[in-house]
């Protein structure tokens, strides 16, 4: 078990790496800076009209004598089809956006991982000294006294963390907000991360 106060850093091999893309359940970090949101073209949103059209041009042709006859409420009901049309198409953006975003949260945000994760990693393993569920945020104590400072506040794959539980987290270059960063979840699987013996 490390000791509080005590941070290991080093570099991550490419063995490590690999393990977390064959395991993006233990690695919690912000995919959402790789979520494609659903973009709905325009020609895709002319679909709805375009087919509220045929079905009322299908109705008037089907059916000449009764249109003929009932010319206001034929034009009501057109309109009445066109208009569902077209409020139809915001329900379909927001269902396929939905679609996509439950489809990533299936499979733990695998593909962003994928394509967020570097192909080179560093990794502090420490032993957390506080941290605030409720603003998602936790911190450690390095070995010269200095506060260090996580969140995890927007991140896919949570876990529990709990003062006094060990923890890695990953990060490029720096540890910075706008590069990559995650924290990586203590399991069989990602055990090589948390052997303190390997600088």
């Amino acid at each position: 078990m490390l000791e509080p106060g005590h941070v290991i850093r080093r570099n991550l091999t490419s063995e490590e790496i690999q393990i977390l893309l064959d395991h993006p359940e233990c690695v919690m970090f912000d995919p959402w800076k790789a979520m494609k949101t659903h973009k709905f073209s325009f020609l895709l949103a002319l679909i709805p009209a375009a087919l509220a059209v045929i079905l009322i041009a299908g109705l008037i042709l089907m059916f000449p004598k009764f249109t003929a006859e009932h010319g206001s409420l034929t034009v009501v009901v057109s309109i009445i089809l066109f208009v569902c049309s077209v409020g139809a198409v915001p329900l379909l953006y927001t269902k396929a956006d939905d679609r996509s975003f439950d489809k990533a949260k299936e499979n733990h945000y695998r593909d962003q991982l994928k394509q967020l994760l570097p192909s080179k990693l560093k990794m502090n393993l420490f032993v957390v000294d506080w941290i605030v569920v409720e603003k998602g945020e936790g911190g450690y104590y390095d070995e010269n006294g200095n506060e260090q400072w996580f969140g995890y506040v927007g991140c896919g794959n949570f876990f529990p963390i709990n003062k006094g539980d060990e923890l890695v987290i990953i990060y490029e270059e720096e540890y910075k907000k706008d590069q990559f960063f995650g924290l990586v979840k203590k399991t069989p699987d990602t055990m090589s991360l948390y052997d303190s013996s390997r600088v």
